[in-house]
């Protein structure tokens, strides 16, 4: 090899490594904001192959017309959301989310859309989820408020086997959902405003919002003895029944409440900090807090 190949070679690794340096040095130094905008960024030539498509191909493929690719919701679900929704993979998408797969264009198709079929207070309605994983008009009420009309099952009442292989504890899940602990936050919240000399220990009055359990004391599921040994515990006082649970007050409220300004602030910071972490709230919609909420927040990755 000559002198000249030498150089020429000692010129080009120097250039490649010079621009890998200057491209890692604007990567570093771009500023949050920078890299916020890039991230959320429309790329108007992309999307804009979305706004329609011809009425044979979104009769063909319905949803699939825009979203080919994309990942099956759950195998064991697909032949069912598949066979309610006309044999097609591509309209089965509207049985969870509803909107319009033969429209042709993305308003359209996107008109009653529902983002997220796991949202809490779109189960609770008897929509999304709520449709098969719900016993036949279970769904009486949201937030100890009447609904217009009962809800739920509205195309199946699904009964899982996966943890429990009688099936017992394996059905109706949005209502259960609607009143566990992981929804209310029951005893987190009277705990630490116990804990806090706000109300007497023991005491459970609040929870993260208003909520009733009009089906009565009997647990919805579980074997029969778990439900004997229930009524038993509660006819004893060893389980403490709630029919109904207070919502945590706002600052005012709770000045009227407790006449006091530092348990009221506290109460209201708790409502507006704390009791956002759960299942019906989906974080702040910004970066870095955003997440699944319902049936999402587990079953969803």
């Amino acid at each position: 090899m000559n002198f000249q190949n030498i150089l020429l070679g000692l010129v080009f690794l120097l250039f490649v490594f010079s621009g890998c340096t200057n491209t890692s040095k604007i990567q570093i130094n771009k500023t949050d904001q920078e890299i916020r905008a890039s991230v959320s960024e429309k790329d108007d030539n992309s999307s804009a192959r979305y706004e329609q498509v011809s009425q044979a191909l979104a009769l063909e493929k319905g949803c699939l017309s825009c979203h080919e690719g994309i990942e099956d919701i759950n195998e064991a679900m697909m032949p069912y959301l598949i066979g309610y929704g006309g044999g097609k993979k591509g309209t089965s998408c509207a049985m969870c989310h509803e909107g319009n797969p033969a429209a042709t264009t993305k308003n359209g198709a996107h008109k009653g859309l529902l983002p997220d079929p796991g949202n809490m207070w779109v189960v609770s309605k008897g929509k999304g989820c709520g449709k098969c994983h719900s016993q036949k008009h279970a769904l009486t009420s949201i937030m100890a408020q009447p609904l217009p009309e009962p809800a739920g099952g509205a195309l199946m009442e699904s009964t899982s086997f996966a943890t429990d292989p009688s099936g017992k504890t394996g059905s109706n899940h949005v209502y259960r959902l609607q009143r566990a602990l992981v929804s209310l936050e029951y005893g987190k919240v009277s705990h630490t405003l116990s804990s806090n000399g706000i109300v007497p220990t023991n005491e459970y009055t609040f929870c993260d919002f208003d909520m009733d359990d009009p089906d009565g004391a009997e647990p919805d599921a579980g074997t029969e003895k778990y439900k004997a040994w229930i009524k038993k515990a509660i006819e004893s006082g060893y389980i403490q029944r709630k029919s109904f649970a207070r919502g945590l007050p706002d600052f005012k409220e709770a000045l009227k409440l407790w006449n006091d300004p530092e348990k009221a602030a506290f109460a209201d910071y708790y409502r507006k900090e704390c009791g956002r972490c759960h299942v019906w709230m989906e974080g702040r919609r910004e970066r870095g807090d955003i997440r699944g909420g319902g049936c999402t927040s587990c079953h969803v990755l």
